[in-house]
């Protein structure tokens, strides 16, 4: 699943040990973009306002690429564990242009990218503010994000200590830890409850 070793992240020296075909990561990308949990990711990133009406999910996207240049001079920087796209409905005002009308309300959207990293093995915080740092020098001229409000998560396994959740803090990056639902979920995946079915050749 992972192309991580040709990436410019990888000739830069980020070495990150949940880019080697680690099933727990795969799966735990899966897990926070899971419908139920989208409500949650999106709550972190918004103020609690009176002028918020709904929130309508576009695009949710695992393992997605983020490149500069184009065609042979074209360029890989990395791979987003996970890519929340959402807009933001807001009552709209006189400046509001263009807006629409819902249940007799005037609003307009707003849009909104969540940008999620996902860590299973711990790892120093200062590799993955670089990592996301260089990650956000390139979405602003991307074509999927660029116009939108950009917000960055980080999910670990582990608890950071308060200093590592203050330098996240400091850089605008907010943070949830896997919870033993994670764990619960990993069991039931395990235990065949979901099992899939495969077409076979």
């Amino acid at each position: 699943m992972h192309s991580h070793d040709r990436t410019l992240l990888a000739k830069l020296g980020f070495a990150d040990p949940d880019k080697r075909g680690s099933r727990d990561h795969d799966l735990a990308c899966h897990y926070v973009t899971l419908p139920g949990n989208l409500p949650k990711l999106v709550s972190l990133t918004l103020p609690k306002s009176e002028e918020e009406l709904f929130i309508r999910f576009d695009v949710t996207a695992l393992e997605y690429p983020v490149s500069k240049g184009h065609n042979q001079y074209k360029v890989t920087i990395g791979f987003l564990d996970a890519l929340l796209l959402y807009q933001l409905g807001k009552k709209a005002d006189e400046k509001s242009e263009p807006y629409r009308v819902k249940d007799g309300i005037e609003f307009f959207y707003e849009q909104y990218a969540l940008i999620i990293e996902v860590k299973i093995h711990q790892i120093p915080i200062g590799d993955i503010l670089r990592q996301l740092h260089l990650y956000e020098e390139y979405l602003s001229f991307h074509s999927t994000t660029q116009g939108a409000t950009r917000h960055y998560l980080v999910v670990t396994k582990w608890e950071p200590t308060a200093p590592e959740l203050q330098m996240l803090a400091n850089a605008n990056i907010k943070h949830l830890k896997l919870s033993e639902n994670f764990d619960k979920w990993m069991k039931s995946q395990e235990g065949g409850q979901k099992k899939a079915v495969c077409q076979e050749i």
